[in-house]
């Protein structure tokens, strides 16, 4: 099976860059035909690679019609739709309120997917997919890298905040406050504190307590470490075998966060550490949420949406030409956004070599954005949406031109 798989970007060590590498990888060794597709690529897009995955920035340099598209991200994902309009999809939501994350309706959408209770709301109440049309599949860790460790200190000696969104700034300070108090030596990693790592698995076993929330929290509870809930959105508290389940649910993300951030409430989780508590969560979580039991359900999931889009006649109509415009405005959204920031880089910048350099990678924004407009108007889907609403077109512009005639009577 051909799976061609979207993010919007593959620069950083994020939750969903981590989802890509991981499952492209396992993909690309069982045998199936992979590559990966994302406008932003970095560091991790190389570990991809040197896996033996084709991964690319650009549309046209994909190499072959996937048999399916694993779809992440509004932008990336209406791009290789407009290139392989009839090619089945499957689309993974990982956030609840992302704009990155707006799940596009398009006829060969043929399952969406949320990796927890919150985002399924987001689908189904927000977005008005059909309940029908959805899926939870939990997120997973692997376990054969986050292996459990052979010892639980008696009490608390160092911890750890994990988190992309963590800085100096902002509750960070609150927890090394309340860690502090208790004696216990804190550290932080993540992009916000300047520090991002690329395989944690070799840290995590050194801290006794780790404070984090959704994949980074279940890969510290895989390791045996304590965790306690905890990020810019609030406090969960901390994670024990009886709300596991419930936490889980929602992937120990934003809806778990339910209380808010403060020293006194932050001691109060570091007061129930329990080394025993801690192994019971630690095999709890491995049993349940191991790579292995995810990727089978995620190829099962591909084979079955497969066999329904070979099933179905593909018809085009309104709601897909719909769909093609708030790409195009997502995507000069997101592109303003580059150019305005060039700009202001243009303007602080000193040296005439580098402003040279800035104009051009302004430039070049512009002509990309130029490029993604050609290539929609060129695409089949475009096309065939523009030819169906040609009759209502020509009724809405005679039905304008007799309110016209008769306002001026």
């Amino acid at each position: 099976m051909k799976v061609l798989i979207t993010n919007i970007w593959l620069h950083s060590y994020g939750g969903t860059e981590v989802y890509v590498r991981d499952l492209a990888c396992a993909l690309h060794k069982h045998g199936f035909h992979v590559e990966v597709y994302s406008p932003v690529l970095g560091p991790i897009a190389k570990e991809i690679r040197d896996e033996g995955v084709h991964v690319v920035d650009a549309v046209e340099e994909l190499k072959e019609q996937p048999d399916i598209i694993h779809a992440q991200h509004f932008i990336p994902a209406m791009e290789v739709i407009s290139v392989f309009p009839d090619v089945p999809v499957v689309y993974f939501l990982h956030d609840r309120t992302h704009l990155v994350d707006t799940p596009p309706k398009y006829s060969r959408i043929l399952k969406y997917v949320a990796v927890d209770y919150n985002c399924l709301d987001r689908l189904i109440i927000d977005n008005q997919i059909e309940k029908e049309d959805t899926e939870v599949l939990f997120n997973w860790v692997d376990t054969s890298r986050f292996k459990l460790r052979n010892h639980f200190s008696d009490k608390p000696l160092k911890a750890l905040v994990f988190s992309n969104y963590a800085t100096k700034d902002n509750y960070f300070q609150l927890v090394r406050e309340a860690c502090a108090e208790k004696g216990i030596e804190l550290d932080g990693i993540g992009i916000g504190l300047k520090n991002a790592i690329h395989k944690p698995e070799n840290l995590l076993i050194n801290y006794d307590i780790v404070f984090a929330k959704a994949k980074a929290a279940m890969e510290a509870l895989a390791t045996g470490a304590a965790v306690v809930l905890c990020d810019t959105h609030g406090l969960g508290g901390m994670v024990t075998v009886e709300n596991i389940g419930h936490f889980r649910k929602y992937n120990f993300g934003m809806k778990t966060l339910s209380r808010p951030i403060d020293k006194a409430s932050v001691i109060r989780e570091i007061e129930k550490y329990d080394p025993v508590e801690n192994k019971r969560a630690a095999l709890e979580i491995r049993k349940k949420v191991a790579f292995e039991l995810s990727f089978g359900q995620i190829t099962a999931l591909y084979q079955e949406v497969v066999e329904m889009g070979l099933q179905q006649i593909t018809i085009l109509g309104e709601s897909d030409r719909k769909i093609l415009d708030e790409y195009r405005h997502l995507k000069k959204i997101l592109f303003q956004d580059k150019i305005e920031k060039s700009k202001e880089e243009l303007c602080t910048t000193d040296g005439s070599r580098e402003k040279d350099a800035l104009l051009q990678q302004q430039e070049k924004t512009i002509r990309e954005l130029k490029g993604v407009v050609r290539q929609i108007k060129s695409s089949r889907t475009y096309r065939i949406g523009y030819l169906l609403l040609s009759p209502l077109r020509f009724i809405r512009r005679l039905v304008n031109a007799v309110r016209k005639t008769a306002h001026e009577d």
